[in-house]
């Protein structure tokens, strides 16, 4: 009975051990796609980890490709989290998403993923995928591929393009005629003024002034002091207002000084002196002059301001600067300046279809010249009696705006011959299509490639040269077989070079058993490339040593690339002689280096790579190890087929535009607001 009982108790122990062991699941959110349409596909598996179990999972291998028709489009990585921490914190789930697609019609089965947890190998069911292709009418005959499609003039579309341009210069027109409107109403706008006395003559003011005092009698009064300083102050004003001379507030040894950097003659000088020292005798010194003098006193001061006056005229007005020829220059220079700008800076960034008018641009300078020099030669000139009036006149600014027009004119035609050049757009754009190469690395991982006759090693030289033959072919698939005493994949082919590189990288000696097995690592490559359908196949197998470990020979692997179609390149790593290589490990993990004969087989990778095709290499150092993988990129090329189409946008429009609305605009002012009157 004890027997019994306790043959169920194992029982079912053995029932709940099975009922907790690791399962695994795959499972396509849905069966059928179409061509080209992405599918997600999810895998888990659960485990427990208990004291006794490690809870190690061991994933397969995937690829960018499930089989030959399934693709892997992207790859979520493997997340590890508890199934249910309340009621069991030991069962744990890895989950890892997956999108694939398809581009052949038909029904695929994708096998099944093999997971090893602990010491226990356990598979995902099988799972079919059906792919469907689009409805084809196979009725209708086969047709070529269209050329592009030239769409013709509509003034819609081309409306639609440049109505900004258009509105712009309605705008602009608008705007230029309400200008006008308004300039010719404020002209044409009566003004009814009072008329205006015309002034007196400064020499007429003061003649009559000396014939009121005269009138007066003064000096017949007795009044001979009032006499002389009523005539003197008129001849100081006189002074003052004639020849802009301080003549009320001065002596009359200060006057006589500076009337001789006036322009009033000597001989007049002389006699205002004779007449100004007089009164001052009168005034200061009560000289008695006699009746003579003082009737004589007004006719010679009326003859004085008579004579002057009639100097004054008869001299010329001296030239107003001549500030015509300057600003007509720097106007022209403005606008030459805009057109150089918009030659040198904006039309650029364009391609002319007739370049070669672009010299048609020198005439600009040529015409500002011809302007210039004709507002210097032609200058209007007005013969009046005086023109004292006017040589103090202040200019408005319309007067420094009168050049305005030809410049207007002048970058206005500059911009119409910049159009006649037709800048255009292009609009280039390129179809490649690209046959790259499969291409798998295999590198020797052994402790011996920890040797310093390379720097800092030649395992990281070999990383470092041949990351950079990655980087230089961006459309081949390349993968990566690492190999000691035994050889596996670290990396598929794959285009994806930055997760190449990173695992490339990772690779280190120590990894898996010791050893060289030269034909494992040639043998796992080749297998890399069983599947691939690229034009051509590619190992490059790197190795410091001989074959002594492994169970697959070097020829022999080299015979099977051959039968496949893999061409093979082999590297010798070393220099020649002794090289300071790892010996022995301490116990803490250090490797103890010594001086050791560097042995290579070069035969045997001579021979390898003669049986497929390949050529053998033997690098001594750094440089001599980055020549050899240059010279394997020239031999193996990659196909690149390029198509190039063009296509050209007229941009002369706004140019065109641009230049008669400033020709319009320079018409506008020289015909109205800044006409001038010959």
């Amino acid at each position: 009975m004890m027997r019994r009982a306790l043959l169920l108790l194992c029982l079912s122990a053995s029932v709940i051990a099975h009922g907790q062991g690791p399962t695994a699941t795959a499972v396509l959110d849905t069966t059928v796609i179409r061509l080209g349409e992405q599918v997600k596909l999810d895998l888990e598996v659960v485990y427990r980890v208990d004291q006794g179990s490690p809870g190690v999972v061991i994933w397969p291998s995937l690829e960018d490709t499930l089989t030959k028709q399934v693709e892997v489009v992207w790859d979520g990585g493997v997340d590890t989290a508890l199934v249910d921490a309340a009621k069991d914190p030991y069962l744990f789930a890895q989950r890892r998403h997956l999108v694939v697609t398809a581009w052949d019609s038909g029904f695929w089965a994708i096998p099944p993923f093999r997971f090893v947890v602990a010491a226990d190998t356990i598979e995902t069911a099988p799972l079919l995928l059906e792919v469907r292709t689009l409805p084809v009418d196979t009725a209708q005959a086969y047709r070529d591929i269209k050329d592009i499609y030239d769409v013709p003039f509509s003034w819609r579309h081309w409306l639609r393009e440049n109505w900004p341009y258009l509105a712009g210069g309605v705008a602009m027109l608008a705007l230029l005629l309400f200008i006008v409107w308004r300039v010719r109403k404020y002209r044409n706008r009566a003004v009814i003024a009072a008329p205006e006395a015309p002034p007196v003559p400064l020499h007429q003011r003061v003649i009559e002034a000396l014939r009121a005092v005269e009138q007066q009698r003064l000096w017949q009064q007795g009044e001979v002091k009032a006499h002389h300083s009523a005539v003197t102050d008129l001849l100081r004003g006189y002074i003052e207002e004639r020849y802009q001379v301080p003549a009320l507030e001065r002596t009359t040894d200060e006057l006589v000084q500076a009337l001789k950097l006036s322009a009033m003659g000597a001989a007049h000088r002389e006699q205002i002196t004779n007449l100004l020292r007089l009164a001052d005798l009168v005034k200061f010194a009560k000289l008695s002059p006699a009746p003579l003098e003082n009737e004589q006193m007004i006719p010679t001061a009326i003859r004085l301001v008579q004579e002057t006056t009639e100097a004054m005229a008869a001299q010329p007005v001296p030239d107003a600067p001549r500030r015509d020829p300057i600003e007509s220059l720097i106007w022209c220079a403005l606008a030459i300046g805009v057109v150089a700008t918009v030659l040198f800076l904006f039309l650029p960034r364009f391609e002319l279809a007739r370049p070669e008018l672009r010299w048609l641009l020198l005439i600009l300078p040529l015409l500002a010249a011809w302007y210039v020099w004709r507002r210097r030669a032609q200058r209007p000139r007005i013969t009046l009696s005086t023109a004292h009036v006017f040589a103090h006149l202040r200019t408005g600014l319309l007067t420094h705006l009168r050049h305005v027009p030809f410049a207007a004119s002048l970058l206005g035609l500059g911009l119409l011959l910049m159009a006649l050049a037709r800048p255009q757009l292009r609009d280039d754009w390129q179809d490649v299509e690209t046959e790259g190469i499969d291409i798998v690395i295999a590198v020797d991982i052994s402790a011996s490639m920890l040797a310093r006759d390379f720097k800092p090693d030649r395992l990281e030289a070999s990383k470092l040269v041949a990351m950079r033959f990655i980087d230089e072919r961006p459309n081949d698939r390349i993968g990566l077989v690492v190999y000691e005493g035994e050889a596996f994949t670290q990396c598929p082919l794959t285009t994806d070079h930055n997760v190449l590189k990173d695992l490339f990288k990772e690779a280190r000696s120590g990894l898996i058993q010791g050893g060289t097995a030269v034909g494992m690592g040639l043998a796992t490559a080749v297998n890399r490339l069983r599947d691939s359908d690229a034009r051509s196949k590619v190992v490059i197998l790197l190795t410091d040593g001989v074959n002594n470990a492994g169970t697959v020979h070097p020829l022999d692997a080299a015979q099977i690339a051959l039968e496949m179609g893999v061409r093979v390149y082999t590297i010798g790593v070393g220099t020649r002689g002794k090289a300071l290589s790892p010996v022995a490990i301490y116990p803490n993990g250090q490797y103890k280096y010594d001086m050791v004969d560097v042995e290579i087989d070069d035969a045997m990778l001579e021979k390898v790579a003669g049986t497929t095709g390949g050529k053998y290499f033997r690098a001594t150092n750094e440089r001599a190890l980055a020549d050899i993988y240059r010279e394997i990129d020239k031999l193996e090329k990659t196909r690149i087929k390029v198509t190039e189409h063009s296509r050209r946008h007229e941009e002369y429009f706004p140019l065109v535009l641009a230049g008669g609305c400033l020709l319009f605009f320079a018409f506008v002012l020289d015909r109205n607001i800044l006409r001038a009157t010959p």
